[in-house]
């Protein structure tokens, strides 16, 4: 049977220590946004805590860089989180001090960024020097004190041709997940986007090759924002929009949004979402509980992602979201394709099949 995840980002503000060339909030980094009170992130753990989320997950922007995190923290343990999670780059963790001080508070998962093999790609893309050799440091202090270690990589033109020697890199660190994520123009994402951008029909072939290159070193690999048809053979390894909440690693977007945007919109969305869900393919055969974040994540899907006509007749269409809508706007639907074979409804289909779903 499959679960939903009780993780939750805990979304601290953007202010950032680093300049990400992809960054989903570049803009506000720049704009120097202050971020959250210490009050407002007290508020959205306890509103989390009390529709039973296990994980809180602090994010930001980088949430290292505030000097209130360890109290936050030891406040999330406080309300009864099984579990407290950080997103980092490692920058501002790379003396240990910080590190100790956050495991010590309860602390035990850490996901960092690691966006290239060398600091000549990592920090070119952070556009910050000396942040591949801090982020190397910081991933081998926190596994030394016992955390579990896992990485995000977002794939771009300067690194895809690198995912071996990331590899290499995560398997010597000892990271227990690894996250690709191929970039999408998306959000504030736009700046930079004709100096990275990657298309599918490039980046496929490698992904593939670095799954069956991984084999053993890794225990968990999910590749994000591509296709199902560009990935078929490894479907299990995709987890997008409509996979995400069956992923213990990822976040409960339904609660996300009751705590961003309110019950009220949370609850139209959710309705909007559970009216274009694939009916009697997938309904009544599963619980409301599920219905309800299966609706949230379809209107996540259908309002920032688009699918080209031959997506219709593909086995994958009622589990695929399709591609962003930026994305489509550049590069159009040419490489998509239509895999025949049965319509599949269940958006956990092949991750039962992986070890992503126990």
């Amino acid at each position: 049977m499959s679960t939903i995840t009780k993780r939750i980002d805990i979304n601290v503000g953007t202010p950032c220590n680093a300049n990400c060339m992809f960054c989903y909030y570049g803009e506000s980094v720049n704009e120097k946004k202050p971020g959250f009170s210490s009050e407002e992130v007290k508020r959205l753990l306890r509103f989390a805590r009390k529709r039973g989320m296990q994980v809180a997950e602090f994010t930001g922007g980088e949430p290292t860089i505030r000097k209130d995190l360890t109290d936050m923290v030891r406040y999330a343990k406080e309300l009864g989180f099984e579990s407290v999670s950080i997103i980092t780059n490692g920058m501002a963790m790379s003396g240990g001090g910080l590190a100790r001080k956050l495991v010590e508070a309860g602390a035990d998962d850490f996901l960092f960024s690691i966006h290239g093999p060398n600091s000549d790609i990592h920090d070119a893309l952070v556009r910050t020097r000396g942040a591949f050799n801090k982020v190397v440091e910081s991933v081998k202090i926190v596994r030394d004190l016992g955390a579990r270690v896992r990485s995000n990589t977002v794939v771009v033109l300067q690194n895809y041709e690198t995912l071996l020697s990331v590899a290499d890199l995560q398997e010597h660190l000892q990271v227990r997940a690894a996250n690709f994520l191929v970039f999408n123009r998306t959000a504030e994402a736009e700046t930079c986007k004709e100096q990275i951008d990657v298309r599918y029909t490039q980046v496929a072939p490698k992904l593939r090759e670095l799954i069956d290159y991984c084999g053993t070193k890794i225990p968990k690999i999910t590749i994000r924002e591509i296709p199902f048809c560009m990935m078929a053979g490894y479907e299990r390894y995709v987890t997008n929009l409509l996979q995400l909440q069956y992923d213990s690693d990822e976040w409960n977007y339904l609660v996300r949004y009751g705590s961003t945007y309110g019950t009220k919109f949370t609850i139209k969305a959710m309705t909007n979402g559970i009216f274009h869900l694939p009916g009697p393919r997938r309904f009544p055969r599963v619980s409301w509980h599920t219905t309800k974040h299966e609706g949230i994540m379809k209107y996540r899907a259908d309002t920032s992602k688009i699918k080209g006509p031959q997506c219709c007749h593909c086995r994958y269409d009622l589990i695929c979201d399709g591609i962003w809508n930026g994305y489509a706007q550049f590069y159009g639907f040419d490489e998509l394709r239509a895999v025949p074979g049965e319509k599949i409804a269940d958006p956990a289909y092949f991750m039962k099949v992986s070890r992503l779903i126990a």
